[in-house]
């Protein structure tokens, strides 16, 4: 022991070395073993409304003028279109904090609320990403039924990686 001791004061420079070295082979591996992949899935979902004409059920149509304002207990929380035209195609993100989400929406003269109920569940995605909020639309229609004709919901799943054509909505 005493040798040990008697080595390392005689050679406290070389005793240095052997530390930074070692220090600096645990850091390599350290940072070599973690990954720096970014999330490439898309954590975004939305529900994907499209709009067709009683005339033409099979062409999207579009309102002249467009305002759609996402609400949350009687008040709002989000503007998603504010007067937008020519947007046939509606991308509404449900709650993921509720089962039930509401959408104020307003076309010329024209005001009513998008109700759509659903119900939601975690999908673990990976480590990069971690996971997002998969919905399942059970019901949607308007509280007035001011702007529609009839509503179909044709693809019930709402999530990222397969976001499609959700519902249908037929204007009068």
């Amino acid at each position: 022991m005493t040798k040990d001791i008697n080595r390392l004061i005689q050679n406290p420079i070389g005793r240095l070395k052997q530390i930074v070295f070692c220090l600096c082979i645990a850091m390599a591996a350290f940072f070599s073993s973690c990954t720096n992949d970014a999330c490439k899935e898309s954590m975004y979902t939305s529900m994907q409304v499209l709009l067709y004409s009683k005339g033409t059920p099979t062409q999207a149509t579009s309102l002249d003028t467009l305002s759609i304002i996402a609400m949350r207990n009687g008040l709002p929380v989000d503007t998603i279109y504010k007067d937008s035209s020519g947007v046939s195609v509606w991308e509404l993100p449900l709650d993921y904090t509720s089962g039930i989400s509401k959408f104020y929406i307003r076309s010329n003269s024209l005001r009513d609320t998008l109700v759509v109920r659903h119900t939601n569940t975690d999908e673990f995605v990976s480590a990069e990403c971690g996971s997002r909020v998969v919905s399942h639309i059970d019901t949607v229609y308007f509280s007035h039924g001011h702007f529609e004709d009839s509503i179909s919901v044709v693809n019930h799943t709402v999530n990222g990686a397969y976001n499609g054509k959700n519902v249908k909505i037929y204007l009068d």
